[in-house]
């Protein structure tokens, strides 16, 4: 008997899923009725997915003092719809692009563009900082934007996180889809998920394991701590099986927690 396990190194974390084969199930436990996933389950499954692939990929591409943007637009300079804003964010991520060159650096994007529950566009992104000059790149950038609206910035700051990972919740921010309630906030009506080519995707590492079952307390690496938080006993809708997810962190990535 055996199990599965995942894991993706991703910045200073380490995400791990862990999971019986769904032919036999865990070892002394009975499973549940295999059954199909209701059209809401679907849609949960897909946005917990969704959320955690754009999470590791923050991980991986993005780090303290980098950008992460409000791009509003006023009233009367609102788009006419989804398509028309991002065609005004197409021509702003270009004249961005060519001040990075002209600065030697390269720019790494994620984005999201949302029409809220009240009609007001507005663009989540989290843009890469230059080496030198964040502040004087900072304006220019609320400058391309100003004949749409206004840009508010916040710097990333992994030391402040959830209980569960670092820029977990502002990725899931992120990645809210339209139509579907967002963990806080409002739920928006329309979104356009899109990222620069240039962004590192994190490599899962799947191993069997040759023991009955997990142990009871997840164990880190040399090196690394679980973040007790984020440890979940889940059962897999469509196999019925249970599973369990954690996360660990590097040692020395202390930091004030908030939820």
């Amino acid at each position: 008997m055996s199990y599965i396990r995942r894991t993706t190194k991703a910045g200073p974390i380490i995400d791990v899923l862990e999971y019986h084969n769904g032919r036999y199930g865990a070892p002394g436990q009975k499973r549940e009725k295999r059954r199909k996933a209701t059209p809401e389950e679907m849609v949960r499954a897909n946005q917990r997915s969704k959320e955690r692939r754009i999470w590791l990929k923050v991980l991986a591409n993005f780090t303290d003092g980098d950008y992460y943007l409000t791009l509003t637009y006023e009233r009367d300079k609102r788009p006419e719809d989804i398509e028309a804003a991002k065609k005004d964010f197409s021509r702003f991520v270009r004249k961005i692009k060519a001040k990075y060159r002209q600065a030697g650096e390269e720019l790494k994007w994620i984005r999201n563009i949302e029409r809220g529950s009240k009609g007001g566009w507005h663009v989540h992104m989290i843009m890469s900082a230059p080496k030198k000059g964040s502040e004087d790149m900072l304006k220019q950038i609320q400058n391309e934007w100003s004949s749409h609206g206004r840009v508010f910035n916040e710097f990333l700051n992994s030391s402040i996180k959830p209980e569960d990972g670092p820029f977990r919740r502002l990725a899931e921010y992120v990645a809210k889809s339209g139509g579907v309630k967002a963990k806080e906030g409002s739920t928006p009506k329309e979104t356009s998920f899109s990222a620069s080519r240039n962004l590192i995707t994190p490599v899962s590492k799947t191993e069997l394991r040759p023991y009955r079952t997990w142990r009871k307390k997840p164990k880190a690496p040399k090196g690394y701590h679980v973040l007790e938080k984020s440890v979940r006993q889940i059962t897999n809708p469509l196999t019925g099986c249970p599973c369990r997810e954690f996360v660990m962190i590097r040692d020395g990535h202390e930091s004030k927690l908030i939820c």
